[in-house]
């Protein structure tokens, strides 16, 4: 954490976008190595509604996600180019297994079924937002029909000398709890100060 203060966001933690495949050639490279989703994904980023239901098809340190009318066709497609996959028994899913690819033979199978659209969600990222002389960054195609769904979750520092104490919304049985272990801390979440 920065012991200095921004009143304006500094850096960029999550985002969720939507692009045409082939936006993902103008920011990887071809060969860039893609896992094929195989476990039943639940994004831990809050996203639009709209997409709530699509497939997790994709991971490049983040989610590639497709509506769910792909996702078989994309497997049979994916076999075409002699991979031995199997499609998930799991909704949001995509296959059964381990298996990476290049980005794109990726996006050559979704030209191949006539897919336009694809949802990426990325977290865990603490991007600089403005750096001088650095190339700016570049998330989203504004000219996606589903562009004015695109969110980002952008952060700034701020300097206190007060210990902030924090807790998660929502029980999440991956986190781990631990009660505050002095008198005056456990009187001020009692009391109910702000968390």
């Amino acid at each position: 954490m920065s012991n200095t203060s921004h009143v304006a966001p500094v850096d960029l933690d999550s985002w969720n976008i939507s692009l045409f495949p082939e936006d993902l050639l103008g920011l990887l490279t071809p060969e860039t190595p893609l896992e094929l989703v195989s476990h039943s994904s639940v994004s831990i980023l809050r996203d639009d509604p709209f997409f709530k239901d699509w497939v997790f098809a994709g991971d490049i340190h983040g989610h590639i996600r497709i509506h769910p009318s792909y996702k078989a066709p994309l497997v049979q497609s994916l076999q075409g180019n002699n991979l031995a996959l199997e499609l998930s028994p799991f909704p949001t899913a995509l296959i059964k297994g381990n298996q990476h690819i290049s980005i794109n033979t990726f996006v050559d199978a979704l030209h191949a079924i006539g897919c336009t659209h694809i949802r990426v969600n990325a977290y865990g990222w603490k991007e600089t937002l403005d750096i001088p002389g650095r190339r700016p960054l570049s998330y989203g195609n504004p000219l996606h029909p589903h562009a004015h769904l695109n969110t980002f979750d952008l952060g700034t520092h701020y300097h206190s000398s007060a210990i902030t104490l924090l807790s998660p919304r929502h029980r999440d049985p991956r986190i781990k709890v631990y009660p505050p272990s002095l008198p005056l801390a456990r009187a001020r979440v009692t009391r109910g100060c702000p968390k």
